[in-house]
């Protein structure tokens, strides 16, 4: 709970979308489009609700705003105004456009609603403060950003079209246990290496994520090796190569790693 939200603090609910998938908006040309974006929200709190859709590359805010109804779902449509004259959209895997829900705000708040605007303004001004109670419930479905001035019915995705894309940018590889994760070799006593294939081509060259290093050990040598450290030796967006320490076994042995504690999390991520 904060209820005193201080002048330097924002919080809010983020979606950003991929420069490069971007450029057939023709962001600053005269042939540049004007957008839809529809939202359902259901807040728990009454009152004055603000976002933004903010453009990364050119510093540039459009803030929308609505006025909730306590615990009830609302349709939003948020006309957008093409960027004709400003507003560049670089043609790169940088973030290009993000989309706010701001939840609290004391800062990156503007007064003006329905028009792009210079600098970096994420709500409305006189918005309330969906984090003065723990009761207060924020739900976001159904969101949509599309090209032209008509709303039109959310487009359902199948889950496997979906998957994919998201896994660009985040790929869970085990969570739980016990959970493989890739056949290794040694090649000195207590450092083993092991390929991890990516299921799609990453947006970046990855990082790597490992809820605890002790969750995991390699089986090899009769036994299991607990592993004491996680590290990337090479990366690219389409295989990575894990280096794991471990305790002493015998330098040239095969083995695999795996999960050993149900906590187990590893995670690659190339996100915006």
């Amino acid at each position: 709970v904060d209820s005193s939200i201080s002048t330097d603090d924002y919080q809010g609910v983020v979606h950003t979308i991929e420069a490069q998938n971007l450029q057939h908006l023709n962001f600053n040309n005269a042939a540049s489009e004007s957008l839809t974006l529809t939202f359902w929200a259901r807040a728990k709190k009454a009152g004055l609700h603000g976002g933004a859709i903010y453009n990364n590359d050119a510093n540039r805010s459009l803030v929308f705003s609505w006025t909730a109804v306590a615990d009830t779902w609302q349709k939003v449509t948020v006309p957008v105004p093409a960027e004709t004259s400003a507003g560049t959209i670089n043609n790169d895997n940088g973030a290009g456009l993000t989309i706010y829900w701001s939840l609290s705000g004391g800062k990156f708040t503007a007064s003006n609603t329905g028009a792009w605007v210079a600098g970096a303004s994420l709500s409305v001004t006189s918005a309330v403060n969906d984090l003065d109670s723990t009761s207060n419930d924020f739900y976001l479905t159904g969101v949509q950003l599309e090209i032209g001035n008509v709303a039109t019915d959310f487009a359902h995705e199948d889950v496997g079209t979906t998957l994919l894309k998201c896994q660009r940018y985040f790929y869970r590889v085990l969570s739980g246990n016990p959970f493989p994760v890739c056949v290794t070799a040694f090649n000195t006593s207590t450092t083993c290496f092991g390929m991890v294939d990516l299921p799609v081509t990453m947006r970046a060259a990855p990082t790597l994520s490992v809820s605890n290093v002790g969750h995991f050990s390699v089986q090899t040598d009769g036994g299991a090796k607990l592993c004491s450290g996680f590290a990337f030796n090479i990366l690219t967006q389409n295989i990575v190569e894990i280096t794991m320490t471990t305790a002493t076994a015998t330098a040239g042995i095969a083995g695999f790693a795996e999960s050993t504690n149900s906590s187990a999390t590893m995670d690659i991520g190339s996100e915006l």
